[in-house]
């Protein structure tokens, strides 16, 4: 059941927003994960038991989508002032545009569930969280990828709901949140839908019985003991070179601080804690100090540093981690493959340009040549060495990184990250809860050394153990377990996206099967009744005033005109065509219409408006008001539509006529005031963006179209729609 009361703008615009604030809240730093379970129920509430236009869906899904947005990247601005240079009002529109990008998903969405909540009820959990899911799984790759703070990230610290991850990474988690969250809302609604139960159970019960079945946990084949480094260096002075020694200093002096009663394997440093070409002669010095280190705490060293040559030989600047023996000796190292677009590269720097300083200091980096790659760390002698691999900041938010080098051998996983760049914003927590999914999802434990915090130790249960705090310097030590068996997730992969698409694929063939059929029925159904009324023709008692669209003639109606003869008995004599192609407003338009029949205002007319020529009919109509007046308005842009303010920005034929029909124009809400007043019939088919019915029509009639039938071509096609033809006349008839 949906209420026939549309709501307001600012309410619609307000709910989108307690949506977003609320997804933003159920991620860190608020941490309150149960509110992903309903986070997006008021908005998918509106959806489905209100009467919402399209554009009061763009509005809903505009607004939910842009508050989650500027709540999971709102610390950017700080980013940019602090580091990137920029003035005030400049870095808050850069973030602006952050937020609204990672929001125009969920935005589309929320709009895709209002085209399909009228014929999909008991599908639509399932359809919904399908799109969700696949629309993030876009937004990992699409310009490079920022699958910022997911949906699915929100259950990080959920001991319940956070293994599910090994089946079905974080999508599968998303996916139960978002058919949750539709389910409850279709149970809140005054038809109880128990069926939407379904829905709200079966894809947790399904997750947690899969893991179960499919997830082992074997208990670790072995451990090393690793130490990690905070070094807490202000991101500001880090790159200064008079710093340089002293940042190793500090480095240095802390990993001395490691306790040492039980020997250390592996102590990580950061992302770039030393701030320098590792491999360049100027560094040798610093270079000495770490291969001293080694040999007096008799351990290997992670180094997060800078690179001066690829794998092959060519020079670049590389982010890095160097992999150092207990000798003192570099035996490998690890590039960063994925960079960060702005903070480590600049890209379209024709529009980008004014973010060049955030690069200034560090220098543009190249990515890593090899693809991520599996490292070795040797034990004692006689002992096998333990593979292990990195993945470098912000390689941490893409799940198929981390898989990729579980698959290839890595038996623990290290992340060194600098998240200096987001201060004690929210930020910090957000890119831990990632890490924590990478490793419940390849049931690997992950070392992770920030240079700021948060640095931890994280078990493949997704255990977070010795936390530190932000800007602490400090050096901590911890038990790291090895693993070498693959969750289903690590052999299978993003499995779920795939069967999302395969939902949507099945779902959308049986509609379109089912569409073609009903479609099919009802035009032959059209056709049939039209016949009958032709072998009967009735006198045509009524005037007809036929008005047509924008840059459109009367040669439109041939199709109606062809069937009006056939049912009615001298219908030429009773029917006036006109042609709106004029540059005048709908005022004067409608002056100009009713000018044309004011001596035919003794007997009854009917107005018959194609998509402009409906609201001219209705101010016509209110021109003769001796006359008893009926319109009937064939996909008219009722309210206005921002296609007309495009087509008078790109120069089209009629600017006046234009302005009049622009979104939310004077002359299109002084329409829609006269429609309570008006005898008035609405008919439209399905998915035609220039039209919309009007609140407060007698009756509203909207057909399908044929498949493979173009939204623009929906908009004139109808009026050789059998169908559409046959209500007209019907009407017509009375």
């Amino acid at each position: 059941m949906i209420a026939d009361a549309r709501p307001r703008q600012p309410l619609i615009a307000l709910i989108g927003l307690s949506t977003g604030l609320l997804w933003t809240w159920s991620q860190p730093t608020v941490d309150a994960g149960w509110l992903g379970w309903v986070c997006l129920i008021p908005s998918f509430y509106l959806l489905l038991h209100h009467n919402l236009s399209g554009r009061d869906a763009w509005l809903l899904g505009a607004s939910a989508g842009l508050t989650a947005g500027l709540g999971r990247v709102y610390w950017v601005s700080e980013t940019l002032q602090s580091y990137g240079g920029l003035a005030v009002p400049l870095a808050y529109l850069t973030t602006f545009l952050l937020a609204a990008y990672v929001g125009l998903y969920p935005m589309i969405a929320l709009r895709w569930a209002r085209s399909l909540s009228p014929g999909h009820r008991r599908r639509l959990p399932w359809l919904i969280a399908s799109i969700w899911v696949l629309l993030d799984w876009i937004l990992s790759w699409l310009f490079t990828g920022f699958p910022w703070a997911l949906l699915g990230y929100s259950q990080y610290q959920s001991t319940t709901m956070l293994p599910i991850a090994a089946l079905t990474g974080v999508h599968g988690l998303t996916f139960t949140l978002v058919a949750a969250n539709v389910a409850l809302a279709q149970l809140l609604g005054p038809r109880r839908e128990g069926w939407a139960l379904a829905a709200l159970l079966v894809p947790s019960l399904m997750g947690l019985v899969g893991v179960r079945l499919f997830v082992d946990r074997p208990e670790p084949m072995g451990s090393h003991r690793v130490g990690i480094v905070q070094g807490s260096v202000e991101q500001g002075a880090k790159w200064q070179t008079v710093s340089l020694t002293e940042t190793t200093g500090i480095h240095l002096r802390l990993a001395r601080q490691l306790d040492r009663t039980e020997p250390l394997d592996l102590v990580v440093f950061p992302e770039t804690a030393f701030p320098f070409r590792f491999d360049h002669p100027s560094y040798e010095i610093h270079r000495r100090w770490l291969a001293e280190l080694a040999q007096e705490l008799q351990t290997s060293l992670l180094v997060g540093s800078l690179g001066s040559a690829s794998e092959s030989g060519d020079r670049g600047l590389f982010n890095r981690a160097f992999l150092i023996d207990r000798a003192g000796e570099v035996i490998n190292f690890a590039d960063k493959v994925h960079l960060v677009p702005f903070g480590e590269y600049l890209p379209l720097k024709w529009i980008f340009g004014y973010l060049d300083e955030l690069t200034a200091e560090s220098g543009a980096f190249d990515p890593g040549q090899v693809e991520h790659k599996v490292l070795q760390l040797r034990q004692k002698d006689g002992v096998e060495p333990s593979p292990f691999a990195v993945f470098i900041c912000y390689e941490s938010i893409f799940p198929q990184i981390a898989r990729q080098q579980t698959l290839a051998g890595a038996q623990f996983l290290i992340n060194t990250t600098n998240d200096g760049w987001f201060g004690t914003t929210s930020a910090p927590a957000q890119h831990l809860s990632m890490a924590v999914l990478r490793a419940v999802e390849n049931g690997r434990a992950v070392v992770r050394a920030a240079n700021t915090g948060i640095s931890c130790f994280i078990d493949a249960q997704g255990g977070i153990t010795k936390p530190t705090s932000l800007f602490e310097k400090t050096a901590i030590q911890g038990t790291v377990g090895l693993n070498s068996h693959l969750t289903p997730y690590t052999r299978l992969g993003d499995l779920v996206v795939a069967v999302s698409a395969l939902l949507l694929a099945i779902s959308f063939t049986y509609d379109g099967h089912h569409r073609r059929r009903t479609t099919n029925r009802q035009v032959a159904d059209a056709r049939q009744q039209l016949d009958a009324w032709a072998a009967s023709a009735s006198s045509l008692e009524k005037h007809i005033v036929l008005a047509s669209g924008y840059d459109s003639d009367a040669s439109v109606w041939a199709p109606l005109l062809a069937q009006l003869k056939a049912c009615f008995i001298d219908a030429d004599e009773r029917i006036t065509a006109v042609d709106l192609r004029h540059d005048l407003s709908i005022e004067d338009l409608s002056a100009h219409v009713a000018s044309l029949v004011a001596d035919e205002s003794d007997q009854p007319l009917v107005f018959v408006g194609h998509s402009l020529g409906g609201m001219v009919s209705i101010r016509a109509s209110h021109r003769l008001p001796e006359a008893a007046s009926q319109v009937i308005a064939v996909a008219s842009p009722f309210g206005g539509t921002v296609w007309a303010t495009l087509a008078r920005w790109s120069g089209r034929e009629c600017p006046r006529t234009l302005v009049d029909l622009g979104a939310g124009s004077l002359a299109a809400r002084s329409i829609n005031q006269l429609i309570p007043e008006t005898t008035l019939d609405s008919l439209r088919l399905a998915g035609d963006m220039l039209s919309c019915h009007p609140v407060g029509a007698r009756s509203m009639t909207t057909y399908e179209p044929a498949l493979l039938v173009g939204p623009r071509t929906r908009h004139t096609l109808l009026l050789q729609d059998p169908r559409i033809l046959r209500d007209i006349v019907g009407l017509i008839r009375g």
